[in-house]
């Protein structure tokens, strides 16, 4: 089955999912109750959509456009005389779950397991960190960063930010 495929079946158990906890929760089964829980299934599938749609074009667009190498070490002595520092880079990414990964993520951590949904989301997140702060040292001129690292802060219930952070530095002589 095609990926895709495979959200859109996740968007609509979980549209469907909503629709039914709704009508559980108005306990009586009327034409207005069963229009509600309609306009819901309907709201809830667009915005699914909505998102599988937004996050495949997001993918696709994540290009680098330069290569910068980037090291989690710090410059060696004996490459100080070839370099100049340009100074601390940093590349942001806040990402927030939808409603339909959140809610198979919490059923996956009730019954126990890896919920793949956030660490699919925090994977992204990563990427884009570490692509931004490329690109800032990219704009600078820079051709390596150091004592790259990553950090991550919680925004808000749903959302977290991550944060990569390192040391520009431009060639200035060749070995």
């Amino acid at each position: 089955m095609k990926k895709h495929t495979k959200e859109m079946l996740k968007v609509l158990a979980g549209s469907l999912a909503i629709s039914v906890i709704i009508l559980y929760f108005l306990e009586r089964i009327t034409p207005g109750t069963v229009l509600i829980s309609g306009i819901v299934l309907l709201v809830s599938f667009t915005g699914g959509m909505l998102s599988i749609r937004t996050r495949s074009k997001k993918m696709i667009s994540m290009k680098r456009s330069k290569d910068i190498l980037v090291r989690t070490d710090n410059v060696l002595d004996r490459e100080m005389d070839r370099l100049r520092c340009l100074g601390t880079v940093y590349g942001e990414s806040i990402i927030a779950a939808d409603m339909v990964n959140d809610l198979f993520s919490n059923t996956r951590i009730l019954f126990g397991g890896e919920p793949k949904g956030y660490r699919k989301i925090i994977g992204v997140a990563r990427r884009r960190a570490v692509e931004r702060m490329m690109n800032e040292a990219g704009k600078r001129g820079a051709f390596m960063v150091t004592g790259q690292r990553l950090t991550t802060t919680q925004v808000s219930d749903r959302s977290a930010e991550v944060i990569s952070y390192g040391t520009a530095w431009k060639l200035i002589s060749s070995p």
